[in-house]
This record gives structure tokens, C-alpha cells and sequence, in this order.
């Protein structure tokens, strides 16, 4: 089941809790939803009271205290809660972003490690908060949070197993924004002095848990094939943690690269592919693609145009990242590494991650046009990448932009999306330019 956002810190619950108390009327069918009233497993949920207002605790198994007044994490712990932690809700609980731990400035600033800005306005105010909470500023958020429960959480018993010396601390993000369906709260396992031990990944959907369990088969073969030279994240845990699913995986190095795709980000992609020449539509992600297009018309109708000029096409067996994007990535040493394996297929296409980082930056990051694209579409097409005739190129085009255009649909985004029409668009008018019988 997906959780609102404001309602994030339920993860850290088993899923048998019977949540009782006082929350806002939205949130009360969602967390009702989210636990077993008939479990006994009863975490008293507070919101805007007063500690002196909280009736006995010795009957709860965990209290969440949203803003309370005058409670303290010792009294939680005189009261027999083993575990209690304080977050800060970013930058509020009508947007909440980040649930940043208030253990210590090192920690609250390391947790905005979570969340990488790409806006100028938006890389300010990160760092302008990032350095309050480091220096422990008062004012530098206006919601905070306190979870209590007698016992550890499994998710922390789990991290604390895999880094027994460094007592890590969990931050928490509410995920993507966007439909129910792509929710996914991410996490960060942080030691004391604030430095990443591992990530973690809770799908909050049954969508979303496929992405997440793609990356826990990928990973582990990304590693084997690659084996010392493999820079990315290793997966260290994939399973259940009280009752929910979830991964977690080592951090990698590095620091944000630019929006730009640079001779750094292509000699990534060259290194993932190289593979033994096959048919475009024999590859895992054309065949996968081909068979949702069945349930969506241009889907199927871009298919139908490309097939003819990419059925003997013959391209390298390459490793589609499937989400090539500059928050995805990390610069070391003038070599990108990359992570958020979820959308990877081990048997892609060519040219899908690099169109993927030139089309989808541009839109997001510098809102480009329709045309625009186009133009950096054509730009790529007369470079004869591979050696592939224009017609080749375009239909390899049409298949990146088929398929992200299906993911956004898969993912809840609705006909009037800016972004799915702005895919769709760029399908259509990619699509017409393709002879309609085209020997390869």
C-alpha cells in the first residue's frame, strides 16, 4: 500500500502496527489502511499535543508525536521506549521532502545527501540549509517529528549488522514526487560523524517494487561482469524488514556532475556496450516494449513503423542504464559512475541512455521545447553513431521515446501530463519522418 508523504515515517513501523490516535482527516484512511487494528501492536500517533495531554504510554508499543510541546526524547526513554529519534520534516509537512535526524549536526546535514538540486535557486537554499543544520541554527525547519518504539527498528538491527562499529543512523526521503504508483521512499544509513554507509529503497506500491526488485537482480550481475573495475553500488540486503520490502545498497563516490553530457559520460555508455551484434528487435528491451504496446496505441503504432527498418538492424548487445540522468550520477576522477539501477535492462539498445541524458535534462532541467528536442535528436542522428544510416537512428529514437513514453503512463502519469504529451509529441512527429518500408 502507498502512504501519503506526510505519513512516511509508518515504514519504520512493522506492518501489523494498529496506529490509534489523532491525526489530520486526510491521513486517517491511509493509516488505517497501512496496519492491523487487530495485531495489539498499538503505536499512539500525537499531533500538536502537549506531552502533559498523552494518556499512559505503558500500554503502547510506540508513540509517533508529531510537533509536541514540551515532550523530550528522555522522557520517552524513562517510559521504556528503547529507541526514539527525532526527525525534522523538510521543508514541511504540507511538502515533506526529507525526514532529517536531529541527533546532531552532522548527521541532520549529511541527510541532504538525499536529495541533489540542479536549479541555481534550488542549489542556494540547499546549502544555505544544509549549513544551519550543520551548525545547529535554530529556525532552519518548522516541523519535527519524534518516533518511539520499544524495540529497534529491523530496518536499523540490519544496517547496524552490516557496519557493527559504526552506529549508523537513518535518514528517510518521502521518494518522487508524482503519482501514488511511483512512490518509493529512499533511505541513508549514516555513521556519527555523517558520512554515508548505505541507501535503501522501500517501494510503497506494487509498481514500484518491480523497479526495486530490478535493481537487486541487476545489480549483483552488473558486479560479476565487471568484477574489480565495477564502481557502482553493490547490493548489500534485499528482503523484509518488520513485514516490508526493501534493499539496500552501498554508496558510491564522487561528487554531482553538470547537466551537460561530456566525453566522461560517453565513454561510460561506450563501456557498457560492445557486446555481440544481434537484431534491434531481438534485444530484451524491444521485445518487452513490443509487448505492452498491445495496451498502448502509439506505443504499438510506433512499433509497427520502426520494425521494418530496426527487424535487421544489427547493433551491439549493450547495458541500458534505462535512467541516465545527472542525479543518477557521480563524477570521480573524471569518470561517471552511476547508480539507480531500477530501470536497467542487461540487454538494451544502444543510443537509449545518451538520448535519454540530452532529451530528458533538457525538458526537466532547462525546459525545452518540442523542436529543441528534435534538434538535439537531429544532432545525434547526423553524427551516424555506430555506423547506422539516418532511418537506423531514428528508429532507435522512436523506441527510447516509445519507451519512456509507456513508463510514465505505467507510472500514473495521466494523458494531460506536460511531460507525457511533450513525449508523445516527440514520438509522433520522430515516427513521420520514417520511410514507411525501409530495407536495413
Amino acid at each position: 500500500m502507498s502512504l501519503p508523504a506526510a505519513l512516511t515515517w509508518a515504514y519504520l513501523f512493522p506492518t501489523d502496527t494498529a496506529f490509534v490516535g489523532d491525526v489530520p482527516e486526510p491521513l486517517q484512511a491511509p493509516l488505517a489502511g497501512w496496519g492491523d487494528p487487530a495485531s495489539g501492536r498499538r503505536v499512539l500517533v500525537s499531533w500538536g499535543q502537549p506531552a502533559s495531554a498523552l494518556p499512559d504510554l505503558a500500554e503502547y508499543a510506540g508513540l509517533v508525536a508529531v510537533n509536541p510541546v514540551g515532550l523530550s526524547p528522555a522522557r520517552l526513554a524513562a517510559d521504556g521506549f528503547g529507541w526514539v529519534r527525532s526527525f525534522a520534516v523538510v521543508p514541511s509537512l504540507g511538502n515533506p521532502r526529507l525526514f532529517v535526524p536531529l541527533e546532531s549536526g552532522a548527521v541532520a546535514s549529511a541527510a541532504f545527501i538525499l536529495y541533489t538540486p540542479y536549479r541555481a535557486s534550488a542549489r542556494l537554499l540547499y546549502a544555505g540549509v544544509r549549513l544551519a543544520a550543520r551548525s545547529g541554527l535554530a529556525g532552519w525547519y518548522r516541523d519535527r517529528v519524534i518516533l518511539a518504539r520499544r524495540e529497534t527498528p529491523e530496518l536499523e538491527r540490519i544496517a547496524a549488522a552490516l557496519f557493527p562499529s559504526r552506529a549508523p543512523r537513518l535518514a528517510v526521503s518521502s521518494g518522487p514526487l508524482g503519482p501514488d504508483t511511483r512512490r518509493k521512499p529512499a533511505i541513508v544509513a549514516l555513521d556519527p560523524a555523517g558520512r554515508p554507509l548505505a541507501y535503501g529503497k522501500i517501494p510503497g506500491s506494487t509498481v514500484s517494487r518491480g523497479y526495486v526488485e530490478n535493481e537487486a537482480a541487476t545489480l549483483p550481475a552488473l558486479a560479476e561482469r565487471f568484477g574489480d573495475a565495477w564502481r557502482g553500488p553493490r547490493l548489500l540486503f534485499a528482503g523484509t524488514a518488520d513485514g516490508t520490502y526493501l534493499t539496500l545498497q552501498s554508496p558510491v563516490s564522487g561528487r554531482p556532475p553538470g547537466p551537460e553530457l561530456t566525453s566522461a559520460h560517453l565513454r561510460f555508455l561506450n563501456s557498457l556496450g560492445g557486446g555481440t551484434l544481434t537484431p534491434a528487435t531481438a534485444t530484451t528491451m524491444y521485445r518487452a516494449l513490443a509487448a505492452r504496446g498491445a495496451q498502448i496505441p502509439d506505443v504499438g503504432r510506433a512499433l509497427e513503423r520502426v520494425e521494418p527498418v530496426l527487424h535487421g538492424t544489427l547493433v551491439p548487445a549493450t547495458i541500458a542504464h534505462g535512467d541516465f540522468l545527472p542525479w543518477n550520477l557521480r563524477l570521480e576522477r573524471d569518470e561517471i559512475v552511476a547508480f539507480d539501477w531500477e530501470n536497467a535492462t542487461l540487454d538494451g539498445l544502444p543510443l537509449f541512455d545518451e538520448l535519454n541524458h540530452r532529451l530528458l535534462t533538457g525538458n526537466l532541467v532547462q525546459q525545452w521545447s518540442v523542436d529543441r528536442g528534435l534538434g538535439a535528436l537531429h544532432a545525434v542522428v547526423a553524427r551516424a553513431p555506430l555506423g547506422l544510416r539516418a532511418e537506423q537512428v531514428h528508429g532507435l529514437a522512436a523506441v527510447y521515446l516509445a519507451e519512456v513514453l509507456a513508463r510514465l503512463l505505467d507510472l500514473g502519469h495521466g494523458e494531460d501530463h506536460e511531460l507525457v504529451a511533450w513525449y508523445r509529441e516527440l514520438l509522433s512527429r520522430v515516427v513521420a519522418s520514417i520511410p514507411q518500408a525501409v530495407p536495413a
